[in-house]
């Protein structure tokens, strides 16, 4: 039962990340401490987060709005640096393209305002090679306090927004899902069929045995 239930669960795994209607998912984990998992906004530009997410060190950007080109960057050996952005001041695909100029790989835009909670993350730039979402002002706070501490890993994860699925994604999401359930279904039913055919002949067996 336990093989059955661990395939069952890949399979409905792999047919989600496969799917339409997945956005990218910030994850903090501070040194020896729970992890903070942060509500965002992917932009429209950019890379779309794999399916295997993404892992790297906190940076915070210098000048902190990044409509200049940037004064700090990664090291050479860093792999995957994320870096905070804060909003305003001037467009956010040159924001995203000056810390992509800088050596980042993934933009953490928060909004400097209260309102509205994410800001517009739209654009049509083809030159854009990295990862980028927009964030609260409060999950800014967080990350702006985060990257203080070197120790601190980030993760841009991909999750499933139920929010944002057509009628044709969730009558297909209920199909593959009936679907994983029937095969589940099956594989109980050989599986125990199997094992009563097993306990008859050895029933059957037993006499000559004896």
């Amino acid at each position: 039962m336990a093989t059955i239930r661990a395939t069952m669960m890949v399979i409905l795994v792999a047919c989600l990340v496969t799917m339409e209607g997945v956005r990218a998912e910030v994850v903090v984990r501070p040194w020896r401490k729970e992890a903070i998992t942060l509500e965002d906004m992917e932009a429209t530009f950019g890379l779309t987060v794999p399916n295997h997410g993404l892992r790297g060190k906190l940076h915070i950007a210098e000048p902190l709005n990044a409509c200049k080109p940037l004064t700090n960057g990664p090291s050479a050996k860093e792999k995957n640096p994320f870096v905070v952005i804060g909003s305003g001041q001037c467009n956010n695909v040159l924001k995203v393209k000056n810390a992509q100029n800088a050596g980042f790989m993934a933009v953490l835009l928060f909004n400097v305002e209260d309102e509205p909670e994410f800001i517009n993350m739209e654009g049509n730039a083809t030159d854009i090679t990295v990862y980028a979402v927009a964030v609260s002002k409060n999950s800014g706070r967080i990350l702006l306090k985060e990257a203080e501490d070197t120790r601190t890993d980030c993760y841009l994860m991909p999750s499933v927004d139920f929010r944002n699925w057509t009628g044709m994604e969730i009558a297909a999401f209920i199909f593959v899902s009936l679907c994983v359930v029937v095969l589940a279904l099956a594989m109980f039913l050989c599986v125990r069929r199997h094992q009563l055919h097993e306990r008859q002949r050895a029933l059957e067996y037993r006499p000559l045995l004896d």
